[in-house]
């Protein structure tokens, strides 16, 4: 299962270095290219604490990569934004330092508007 969801990561990774934009329009989010070449990690050491908080990047990045407003219009890169990302979660001391940066990374994207509406009762 580990194998599995480290290689699933790391094809997501390799995708989002290697996919490009065939659509016309320009985006906001597009000139990003700072990882072109790779993302610059050499190692990972793996252990459970480490995993875990590969796992949740990984749902983490793939619920806002097609479900926040902000992303869907073209505002942020979401490869660009999960390689950037992932270097400080690599160094997070403990779970809890982990969710400070998941918590921290996901402010970063904005409320979506509808998000900010109050329900009426």
């Amino acid at each position: 299962m580990v194998k599995f969801l480290l290689t699933a990561l790391f094809s997501v990774i390799c995708f989002a270095v290697q996919s490009k934009s065939f659509n016309s329009e320009i985006y906001e989010a597009l000139p990003d290219s700072n990882y072109s070449h790779g993302s610059g990690i050499q190692s990972i050491t793996l252990n459970q604490e480490t995993i875990k908080n590969l796992a949740n990047l990984g749902m983490l990045w793939g619920f806002i990569k097609y479900y926040h407003s902000a992303v869907s219009k073209g505002d942020y890169n979401m490869d660009a934004a999960l390689l950037n990302i992932l270097p400080v979660v690599l160094a997070a001391k403990n779970e809890n330092n982990a969710n400070e940066i998941f918590e921290h990374w996901v402010d970063g994207f904005g409320i979506p508007p509808y998000a900010m509406i109050a329900p009426k009762f």
